[in-house]
């Protein structure tokens, strides 16, 4: 049977495929190589009877496909039906995302149904079943990192967040985000076959998982320093990779100290030069996430989480992270109910604690009929918030020993608990600015800040170490 819009190779005597449905929730397809294929297998002498390896499950209840790569070809690297790689036996893919199919409407029977489906997935995947599947060779180092990480036999690709490991069922588990940065990765590394292009491909993926799984980083061993050391005129030269500017920046690193106290000025103003720039960056990425209406919640505690001075900058005190949605209490008898924040933090000189509840920009923040004449009420999304901040701040009080307990944060302290509330942007109309501002500054226990107010913040800090950086510069 031909292939579906495939450019690769066909490959000589084709195989086929087998069908086992079990259940009316599941099918197991098979891969049969033909008899020309088959006779390439080395040990001949072993049982082979019922020529056959599992290629693809197809599981209804769970909306998920799995796959089996192996190898179809016998090579000095292995015989024809082994699986392709030395752990990871299976390749799951949970994720409607990346896979939006409905396999309770019909499980595939035909071959033809099956290359339908393989054609959903993203290109990093091998498409045709008589190349075995699994990931194409430009993508391989998603395996191979899995596979020098951990001891798991199965990638499990889902909707959830991040990457974590299961260890006992031995499942890496990958969030379709993190899947998908790593696949166009690749794509940028793999301009062109050098060498060190691959290496900064496989650096950028293990890396990325090991971080996710607390694990040691990889030390790039790409060709950046020496291009730095040898200070060459190429062009080439100066055009870095995101892991090539890592090298640069950990031997920076790795000798600040002794730059400092050989040269303090020179290095007061490369430090403050570093600092605004990376405002610069935080600005832009701020502005573009501003921009995009859709932007879930989540977007934005993600935000924070890695950029949590920004909550410094909010509160006009310094704070520190304690956790990102913590459980703050309230469990009913059910066992149910948890009332989770979107933060915790806590002063860094008192440690008194506070409870941040984040919202989106879009968020309204009035009610767009007036309730008296030059009178806006507030909107149920903010009136709800502040009250969601104001139980959660009520139950983490109450069970503020169990939390210690619980998380091992002994130094935490209640003396009294602020709610800070992200949410919204600011009215452009009077009326609605003087409704807005007398609502707000009304609430006691609850901090109330808009987006742009947070950004026009962070701007003013930015100004400020732009101001230092020129004092420096001139002084």
């Amino acid at each position: 049977m031909p292939r579906i819009s495939d450019p690769t190779p066909k490959i000589p005597y084709p195989g086929t495929l087998t069908f086992e449905q079990a259940d009316n929730t599941s099918v197991e397809v098979y891969y049969v190589p033909s008899p020309e294929r088959l006779r390439e297998r080395r040990s001949l002498s072993e049982d082979i009877s019922n020529p056959r390896a599992k290629l693809l499950q197809f599981d209804a209840k769970d909306g998920k496909l799995t796959i089996f790569p192996i190898k179809t070809k016998t090579t000095v690297f292995g015989n024809i039906l082994e699986p392709k790689y030395s752990k990871i036996e299976r390749i799951t893919v949970a994720s409607r995302k990346m896979l939006d199919i409905d396999f309770g409407k019909k499980l595939p029977s035909s071959e033809y149904e099956v290359m339908e489906i393989l054609e959903e997935l993203p290109s990093c995947f091998v498409k045709d079943f008589d190349f075995g599947l699994g990931m194409t060779q430009r993508h391989r180092y998603m395996v191979q990192a899995a596979e020098e990480l951990t001891d798991c036999n199965e990638i499990l690709i889902s909707d959830m967040h991040g990457i974590s490991e299961d260890t006992v069922r031995g499942v890496l588990v990958i969030s379709n985000d993190d899947f998908e940065w790593m696949r166009t990765t690749v794509n940028k590394n793999n301009t062109d076959g050098l060498s060190d292009i691959r290496d900064v491909s496989y650096e950028n993926i293990r890396n990325h998982v090991a971080n996710e799984l607390g694990l040691s980083l990889l030390l790039p061993r790409t060709r950046a320093l020496q291009r730095v050391r040898s200070g060459s005129s190429d062009s080439r030269s100066r055009s870095f990779s995101e892991s090539e500017h890592g090298v640069v920046l950990e031997r920076v690193t790795e000798h600040s100290r002794s730059i400092a106290q050989d040269s303090p000025s020179e290095f007061a103003i490369f430090q403050r030069g570093l600092q605004v720039v990376s405002f610069d960056s935080l600005i832009e990425h701020y502005e573009d996430m501003m921009s995009k209406t859709r932007l879930p919640e989540g977007a934005w505690q993600k935000f924070l989480e890695a950029n949590d001075f920004a909550l410094s900058a909010a509160f006009g005190y310094p704070v520190v992270q304690v956790h990102a949605q913590p459980t703050v209490g309230g469990r009913g008898f059910s066992g149910t109910g948890d009332n989770v924040a979107d933060f915790l933090v806590k002063n860094s000189l008192t440690n008194n604690a506070a409870i941040v509840e984040i919202k989106k920009p879009s968020t309204k923040l009035l009610n767009e009929k007036q309730y008296r004449s030059g009178v806006y009420s507030p909107s149920s999304d903010l009136s709800g918030a502040i009250n969601q901040a104001l139980i959660q701040k009520y139950h983490f009080e109450q069970e503020i020993a169990q939390f210690k307990e619980n998380t091992g944060e002994r130094d935490i302290r209640t003396y009294s608990v602020l709610c800070f509330l992200l949410v919204g942007t600011m009215p452009t109309d009077l009326e609605h600015i003087k409704s807005f501002e007398i609502f707000r500054g009304n609430s006691k226990d609850v901090v109330v800040m808009t987006f742009d107010e947070l950004l026009a913040k962070i701007k003013q800090i930015r100004e400020f170490l732009t101001l230092r950086e020129t004092e420096l510069e001139s002084g």
